[in-house]
């Protein structure tokens, strides 16, 4: 991979590389390689063309190339990434439709959760903390996750997103993304690469809040979850398991509060009774279904009470007038 802010740049890289490749007796293939033009910004179009060559071998040009299972694409980079991303976490979830990942007549919540956490989630965020997204392109990925989980849990599409995450015990793809990405630049102040931790090291030292640089978001996101500054970080080099205790006990700590307010915001949500010390893990509503299909529907319609989405007769008079919103049964 060949990195490049000008054409004749690129085109002494490649004439580099070729004669190395002579030296060294390995070949490069002119047709498998391509060059992909980046616009310097989200709303410019590159208007000039240029032809580059491998020895006499013209390179062609193409709008996107895969490199490490990753597309990269000159222009909406971001957005054929998560379309690519989303569709490749609906056929996981298809594949295991066969093993009981579906509805009531699967298998309970608690057990459909975690498959998807497992199988789903990881192909739906895969290398998506290298890229830095915009609102509407999280919009999209987290369609999909509230979307998964309202199936998984049997709650209508009008449920409250709050009440879903406490129900499943998740966390949003925002803030799933945000661990993904501390967690790798632990891993570069770590690295045993040299020209990596030098390049951290520098863009820590010197990059501007107001910048958008990747570096930025990362001090950013480690003063919303009163974490250590980047420069600490790579002082003292906490291990995988150290960081990964700090990080997540920063991240649930500031959605578990953002939850809270919106759950304590709605009073149609107060039935879902969350104490102080809460924690974010799977309801003990699922966990008392037991693994058969009259039990997962049993939960299913208490699920729904909890939300405050089940129909009762009381609702109906809202809806046609003149109803009597006293009990059928009760007289």
């Amino acid at each position: 991979l060949l990195l490049a802010n000008a054409p004749a740049n690129l085109q002494g890289m490649l004439n580099i590389s070729y004669g190395y490749s002579k030296d060294n007796k390995y070949g490069i293939h002119p047709v498998k390689s391509s060059v992909t033009v980046k616009p310097p910004g989200r709303r410019k179009k590159t208007t000039e063309s240029y032809t580059w060559h491998l020895n006499h071998d013209v390179i062609p040009t193409r709008d996107s190339f895969v490199h490490l299972g990753i597309t990269r694409a000159g222009t909406k980079e971001a957005d054929s990434l998560i379309q690519d991303w989303i569709s490749s976490a609906r056929r996981t979830a298809y594949h295991m439709m066969g093993a009981g990942l579906h509805g009531n007549n699967g298998f309970d919540p608690s057990t459909a959760i975690h498959i998807y956490q497992q199988y789903v989630l990881p192909r739906l965020t895969y290398g998506l903390e290298v890229i830095q997204f915009n609102k509407s392109e999280l919009q999209q990925l987290e369609k999909f996750h509230i979307g998964m989980l309202k199936r998984l849990q049997s709650l209508p599409v009008r449920t409250a997103n709050a009440a879903v995450y406490v129900l499943g015990g998740m966390l949003p793809v925002e803030a799933i993304l945000h661990i993904k990405i501390l967690a790798m630049f632990r891993a570069m102040c770590r690295s045993s690469n040299s020209s990596l931790k030098d390049l951290a090291e520098r863009q820590a030292a010197t990059v501007k809040q107001n910048s958008k640089s990747w570096f930025a978001q990362v001090s950013l996101l480690l003063t919303e979850y009163h974490l250590p500054n980047p420069q600490v970080i790579m002082y003292n080099k906490p291990t995988k398991q150290q960081w990964k205790m700090q990080v997540n006990s920063g991240v649930h700590t500031v959605w578990k509060e953002k939850l809270t307010d919106e759950l304590q915001s709605k009073s149609s949500l107060s039935y879902i009774g969350i104490s102080s010390g809460w924690k974010l893990m799977v309801h003990q509503l699922w966990k008392t279904v037991n693994p058969n299909i009259k039990d997962a529907k049993r939960a299913g319609i208490k699920a729904k009470v909890l939300t405050n989405t089940y129909p009762l007769q009381g609702d109906k008079p809202r809806q046609k007038m003149g109803e009597d919103p006293k009990c059928q049964l009760c007289g």
